[in-house]
């Protein structure tokens, strides 16, 4: 619970540190200034990151101490990470395409955020409750959205540095949730040891959540970087 609660507060920081940012570009008068691009990708993704850690906080905290509300919690929960993915793809959607395809990037924001909507209602539904493989599976489709979205704009920008340089930052994300999945699929290190030695600190579940957390901030430092990036055009 923790990890998320600190998690939530550092991006909520973060959300006044993009406000006040500059892009550290250099034009041909000089410094281009923050004011010559849009920030609301970033914004978008900061409180996505920001909503799913407080909703997890929130599950964490209340749903696994009371029956009663434990379902409703867990399901908000879900939310969160639906959330999370979708407000993950929007920087890299916006940014990735630029201006040179807005057709094609409003496209593909409909349909990220169509595609969220629908796993969000059905994150909501009891009958999606009992079906634990689609619901896994709806989450996946929803994230490969985003990676059909961004392998697209590096065919459409001739596999620029700058696009190529957003994939590194993406894989890099991928490989910190994978291993964080890897920890929570196999209950390691407490399936060596299961006699509660990692009931308060090393469980998989904890380790789970710092790598969320972890890919939360590489994802930030990457749309960050693309953010800058644009403003050479």
């Amino acid at each position: 619970m923790w990890t998320h609660l600190l998690g939530c507060a550092g991006f909520i920081s973060m959300l006044f540190y993009v406000a006040d940012a500059t892009c550290d570009a250099e034009g041909e008068g000089g410094a281009v200034g923050a004011e010559c691009l849009e920030r609301w990708p970033l914004y978008v993704f900061l409180t996505s990151a920001t909503v799913c850690l407080g909703t997890s906080t929130v599950y964490h905290l209340f749903g696994t101490a009371n029956e009663k509300w434990e379902i409703a919690l867990r399901n908000v929960d879900y939310g969160g990470i639906v959330s999370l993915i979708v407000g993950s793809c929007a920087p890299v959607v916006h940014f990735g395409f630029g201006d040179a395809y807005p057709l094609t990037r409003i496209v593909y924001m409909f349909a990220i955020g169509g595609l969220g909507a629908a796993v969000l209602v059905c994150s909501f539904t009891p009958w999606f409750d009992r079906h634990n493989g689609l619901r896994v599976a709806l989450f996946v489709a929803l994230a490969l959205s985003g990676v059909v979205a961004l392998l697209h704009a590096m065919v459409a920008h001739d596999f620029s540095p700058r696009v190529v340089s957003m994939l590194h930052g993406v894989l890099a994300m991928g490989a910190t949730y994978l291993l964080g999945v890897g920890f929570y699929a196999t209950h390691f290190p407490e399936s060596l040891r299961p006699a509660r030695t990692f009931d308060l600190i090393g469980s998989s579940h904890c380790i789970w959540h710092v790598c969320v957390v972890l890919a939360a901030l590489r994802h930030y430092s990457t749309v960050v970087a693309l953010w800058r990036d644009s403003a050479h055009g």
